[in-house]
């Protein structure tokens, strides 16, 4: 599978600009020949808009940009972060989710199921947990899609973890073929080779 990663800088609430951010790298994944285009996590509104999550406004138009976003995918499918409200409301309204978009059409949600609560990251206040996990059959591959920290807790990487269960091993025991991760993490030294270790380490367990 041809895969284009769309490594994008977001704008928090900035939701025009973001989309056209994400337009552009699937017209490049076109041209590219590319079969799947992964773009980050919550993408289309910006992860760090902090408590406009909050507003009853960014609930409740939260999915109305995915519709440019899915009538650009013929031919391909994308993978894209976005907020959308739970079902039903909650008092947390929203879940923090990667949509899963082929050939124009929507096939579902995967919906970040481990909320961080540390240095920067206040996830519980804004998101509701996943319900549950899933699979998506795109081109001949089941894929399991987690956001974010939902692969970042291994039970055989880490002596000491953070959560109790681990969201990638369900996925695998359900069938996953292939592992996807989105994700809009801050920066920090040494977190790339951490996290390439990280990952190496699953595939080969």
């Amino acid at each position: 599978m041809r895969v284009t990663i769309g490594q994008i800088n977001t704008t928090n609430g900035d939701y025009e600009g973001n989309v056209e951010s994400i337009l552009r790298v699937i017209e490049r994944a076109k041209r590219d020949r590319a079969e799947l285009v992964v773009l980050p996590e919550v993408a289309i509104q910006g992860y760090m808009s902090l408590d406009w999550f909050l507003d009853r406004d960014v609930v409740s138009t939260a999915t109305a940009p995915l519709e440019r976003i899915i009538e650009a995918t013929d031919g391909l499918t994308a993978i894209v972060g976005t907020v959308r409200p739970t079902e039903p409301p909650s008092s947390r309204r929203l879940f923090n989710s990667a949509a899963v978009i082929s050939n124009r059409k929507l096939l579902g949600f995967a919906d970040k199921t481990l909320l961080p609560e540390y240095d920067v990251f206040d996830d519980p206040r804004y998101f509701e947990p996943a319900h549950g996990q899933r699979l998506f059959d795109v081109r001949n591959k089941r894929l399991g899609i987690g956001v974010c920290e939902d692969f970042w807790n291994d039970k055989t990487f880490w002596r000491e973890r953070l959560y109790a269960h681990d969201p990638a091993d369900e996925l695998i025991k359900m069938g996953a073929g292939v592992l996807i991760a989105i994700n809009a993490s801050p920066f920090n030294k040494g977190k790339i080779r951490q996290r390439c270790r990280m990952v190496s380490h699953r595939a080969r367990a």
